[in-house]
C-alpha cells in the first residue's frame, strides 16, 4: 500500500469570506496567500520526512478554498524544495486546457522532478468549465479528446497533426518527452463509466475520488472487467492483423 499527502495550498482569511463563487477578488490579501504557498512547502517536507509516498496537488479557479489555479507550478514549486517524494497532480483540468501546453509542461516536470511525476487527468466540475467561459455540455467530450491527444503527444517520435471535434493542431511535436518511459504513472480521475471505458481503452490507471461505497463499488468493479474486455479486443484485432499479414505458400 502506498499513501499519499493532499496538499490544498489553503488559504487562511484574516476575516471571514462571502461563501459565494466566484470569490469577489477584492476579498484576497496578499499575506495571508504567501503564508499560503510558504505553507504548502512546509507541510511537504514534513509529509516527506513522515515517509509518505506521493504529494498531491489539485486544481480550482476562483475560489480561495484550494490556492492551486495552476497545476504545473505548484507541482514545480514543491518538486523544488522535496527530494524523494513523489508528486502526484490531481488534474489538470482537460476540457478548460490546451492539452499540447500540458503535454509539455508535464513532461518538463518529469524531467525536473527526476522520475517522480505522476498524472491524474479529469474533467472537472461544471463551474471550473465555467471559468473560462466553456459550454459544460462539452465537457466529456473535450476531456476524452484532450487526453487522447496527452497521450499520443508523449507516445508518437514523428510530427503528426491533429484535427479533432474540440482541438485542431496542424503540427505537434513535443519537447521534452517525459523522463519515465513509456509514461509517468498516469490515471483517468472520475466515478462514471465513460470515465473507466478511456481509462480501460488507453490502458492507463482507473483513479476514483470521494462518492458513496455503492458508487465507488460500482466503478471499482467496473474498470477490471472493462479491462479485460479491451485487452481481449486487442489481442484479437492483433491476430486479425498477423494473419492477414502471413504470407501464402
Amino acid at each position: 500500500m502506498q499513501a499519499s499527502y493532499f496538499e490544498t495550498g489553503r488559504y487562511y482569511a484574516p476575516s471571514n469570506l462571502p461563501r459565494q463563487w466566484p470569490m469577489p477578488a477584492g476579498a484576497y490579501d496578499r499575506e495571508a496567500g504567501s503564508r499560503a504557498f510558504r505553507g504548502m512547502v512546509e507541510r511537504s517536507r514534513y509529509a516527506e520526512e513522515l515517509g509518505f509516498d506521493w504529494v498531491s496537488v489539485s486544481e480550482h479557479h476562483y475560489s480561495p478554498r484550494i490556492l492551486t489555479p495552476s497545476l504545473p507550478i505548484a507541482a514545480a514549486y514543491i518538486a523544488s524544495h522535496v527530494h524523494d517524494i513523489k508528486i502526484a497532480l490531481l488534474g489538470p483540468i482537460v476540457p478548460q486546457s490546451n492539452p499540447v501546453l500540458l503535454a509539455e509542461e508535464m513532461a518538463m516536470l518529469d524531467t525536473m522532478a527526476e522520475g517522480r511525476l505522476i498524472v491524474g487527468m479529469l474533467r472537472g466540475t461544471t463551474n471550473e468549465m465555467m471559468t473560462y467561459d466553456l459550454n459544460p455540455e462539452e465537457s466529456r467530450e473535450r476531456t476524452d479528446e484532450g487526453m487522447e491527444l496527452i497521450l499520443r503527444a508523449w507516445k508518437e517520435p514523428e510530427p503528426f497533426g491533429w484535427q479533432g471535434r474540440h482541438f485542431h493542431y496542424r503540427t505537434v511535436s513535443v519537447w521534452p518527452k517525459p523522463l519515465q518511459q513509456p509514461l509517468p504513472p498516469t490515471y483517468a480521475l472520475g466515478t462514471s463509466r465513460e470515465a473507466s471505458d478511456f481509462a480501460a481503452r488507453n490502458q492507463i490507471g482507473l483513479g476514483v475520488s470521494f462518492g458513496p461505497f455503492d458508487a465507488m463499488g460500482r466503478v471499482t468493479g467496473y474498470y477490471p472487467a472493462t479491462t479485460r474486455k479491451s485487452a481481449r479486443a486487442t489481442v484479437g484485432s492483433r491476430s486479425r492483423t498477423r494473419s492477414s499479414t502471413a504470407p501464402t505458400s
